[in-house]
């Protein structure tokens, strides 16, 4: 986190007054079969005060049960011709899907899907970014310079 032009530290995990916030990104490529709800490979841990993601198996635990701002977005490269085709974005906790965005593209090499959801969470759920499209051809999610990541902060 900046401030003007100076670093600040991240207090240590369990300090008083700090609440959970997490950013992570893809460090590679990752292909999307299709019809296949896939999670995403996130493994490149921006910010993590608190240690709740695990890049191993790209889950998202909160420590703290509280209301979380989750934001995921996806920029997905298409490596078929087929001119249209479904895309979705999505959170889940557990199982379930909680958040969706769902867009049918045309004749284009890049679309980018953004899900964003406010929502109370318990302590030691696991939350989990997916993608699923529907078609012949698989598809490629960029890296994190092509605009892939999640967050997710305690707002209350």
């Amino acid at each position: 986190m900046a401030y003007g032009s100076k670093k600040i530290g991240v207090p240590p995990p369990g300090a008083v007054g700090f609440k959970s916030s997490v950013r992570v990104l893809m460090s590679a490529t990752q292909t999307i079969s299709p019809d296949t709800i896939t999670i995403v490979n996130f493994d490149d841990v921006g910010e993590d005060g608190l240690g709740e993601f695990n890049a191993a198996t790209h889950k998202f635990i909160p420590k703290e049960t509280g209301t979380y701002l989750l934001i995921f977005s996806a920029c997905w490269q298409k490596t078929s011709v087929e001119a249209d085709k479904k895309i979705r974005t999505s959170i889940f906790i557990g199982s379930s899907g909680i958040s969706f965005e769902d867009k049918h593209t045309a004749i284009a090499d890049w679309i980018v899907g953004k899900t964003t959801i406010i929502r109370k969470l318990n302590a030691g759920r696991e939350i989990t970014a997916r993608v699923e499209q529907g078609g012949t051809g698989d598809w490629t999610l960029g890296n994190s310079t092509d605009g892939n990541y999640f967050e997710a902060h305690r707002i209350a």
